[in-house]
């Protein structure tokens, strides 16, 4: 009897698939208005009591979101009302890294001007300069660098994000990364 009964809830289940879409998608008023780079939604939600650094499924907050979508202003507001910068999300990646993985300098300059860290590293022991190096985010590589972002830190590889650019074969980016002196 058991079988037949784990046989009908396996059949009724949604699928994991499903199951891990619901999961991301944010709830919270917050983390809604940011996923929408929605300003005024943002403030509304702040407004109404949502708290600043609330989390998705997936630990991201609603800094992490703007940060990853670009949206600077956005960001700037979270950060104007004291949201936690270097607050990670589950894998340990901050805002700065989510900015340096899709390239939004002006995202990262902002974050770094607010104090974000420079030489955080997720899990995997990569810090935003390793991401912007295995993107080819030139621009924001350069402006980490500005910050004091030290390009021989290594990751739970060994490798540097000059390792991490040769792979893109971006001859600016390996020029940036070989000028500082190496050291982590």
């Amino acid at each position: 009897m058991w079988a037949i009964w784990l046989g009908l809830m396996l059949l009724l289940a949604p699928p994991a698939a499903a199951q891990l879409a619901i999961s991301v998608v944010p709830i919270e008023p917050l983390l809604t208005a940011a996923e929408r780079a929605d300003v005024a939604g943002v403030r509304m939600a702040l407004l109404k009591g949502s708290p600043i650094n609330s989390r998705d499924a997936s630990g991201r907050t609603a800094l992490i979101i703007a940060a990853g979508n670009g949206c600077a202003p956005c960001a700037r507001y979270l950060l104007e009302e004291s949201a936690m910068v270097d607050l990670p999300d589950e894998q340990g990646n901050t805002a700065l890294i989510h900015a340096a993985i899709r390239g939004w300098d002006d995202v990262a300059d902002l974050l770094l001007r607010f104090g974000a860290d420079a030489n955080g590293s997720n899990r995997r022991g990569e810090t935003a300069l390793h991401r912007a190096a295995r993107e080819g985010h030139g621009a924001v590589a350069k402006r980490l660098l500005q910050s004091g972002a030290r390009p021989g830190q290594t990751d739970h590889t060994g490798r540097t994000a000059f390792d991490h650019a040769r792979e893109t074969g971006n001859a600016q980016l390996l020029t940036l990364l070989r000028r500082p002196a190496a050291g982590g």
